[in-house]
């Protein structure tokens, strides 16, 4: 047997772990303690992250499913059910001697729609019946003139529409389509006060048809305005209206000095109906 000899130090450096042992177990559990609840809490507030983002992309994913989905039945509805027509304003003006005018500016918004109407414009009283058609994405000028009701104000009322589809099968590209029938270039609007050699007001300005189709009549509204406010209207038809003609037309008003700040010159020719168009060798 071999001797062992401890010293004063190594027992007394063993005596110290044994009493603190229990310390030491008890500082170990803690920081296992805390350890678990450090990773416990992370664990949460990662998995909360990933929660709540997953949240989010599944709203942002509903939301975008949502406009989708109404975009898809927005244009389903459009290809079976058109849009109202829009007013984009009213006006009544003073005509000749103790008559009226009135007038609305409307808009048809729809590509493949096309509109029958029958209108009037009601207020205290109401105009006679007018009847027009307005082609898709078409602005016009609707009118009753020289009426001797005398409302200081007064609304569009459409009395009966009818509306046309355009199919796909008789037109397929309606840009196309409507601009190679609608080349009418408007040149030169001007409003030129009643001289000595004209007792009246006009509006002038050249028209020209510079489409392959010939036309047996064009009906054309001249609008003045007075900054946005309408301040005259005034319509002439022109018959017939061939490819290649140029037209220089002057329209006596039925006012004076209106001094519009910008005129717009608006052509209609049903392009749809094809009793419009006169045959070629006509």
């Amino acid at each position: 047997m071999s001797d062992s000899h401890f010293s004063d130090k190594d027992i007394q450096l063993a005596g110290f772990f044994v009493r603190a042992k229990p310390v030491m177990r008890r500082v170990g559990l803690i920081v296992l303690i805390v350890l678990d609840v450090v990773l416990i809490l992370s664990g949460l507030y990662y998995w909360g992250q990933y929660f709540a983002q997953s949240r989010i992309m599944n709203q942002q994913s509903t939301i975008a499913f949502v406009d989708s989905s109404t975009q898809a039945a927005s244009a389903a509805r459009s290809a079976v059910q058109p849009k109202s027509l829009q007013s984009v304003a009213v006006k009544i003006l003073e005509g000749s001697g103790e008559t009226r005018d009135f007038i609305a500016l409307v808009e048809n918004p729809n590509a493949r729609w096309q509109a029958r109407i029958s209108y009037s414009f009601a207020g205290q009283g109401q105009t006679d019946v007018r009847s027009a058609v307005i082609s898709p994405g078409e602005r016009r000028v609707l009118g009753v003139y020289g009426s001797p009701e005398k409302m200081s104000s007064a609304r569009l009322v459409f009395d009966n529409i009818v509306w046309d589809r355009v199919d796909r099968h008789e037109v397929d590209d309606m840009s196309e389509f409507t601009a190679e029938r609608l080349q009418v270039p408007i040149e030169n609007p001007l409003y030129l006060n009643a001289d000595a050699d004209v007792d009246t007001d006009r509006v002038t300005f050249t028209i020209k048809n510079d489409s392959p189709f010939s036309y047996f009549s064009v009906r054309v509204a001249a609008v003045m305005y007075f900054g946005n406010d309408i301040v005259g209207v005034e319509e002439v038809d022109i018959s017939p209206f061939r490819s290649g003609d140029s037209q220089d037309i002057e329209i006596h008003t039925r006012s004076r000095g209106v001094k519009p700040t910008k005129i717009e010159v608006l052509p209609h020719v049903n392009i749809f109906d094809e009793a419009a168009y006169i045959e070629i060798g006509s």
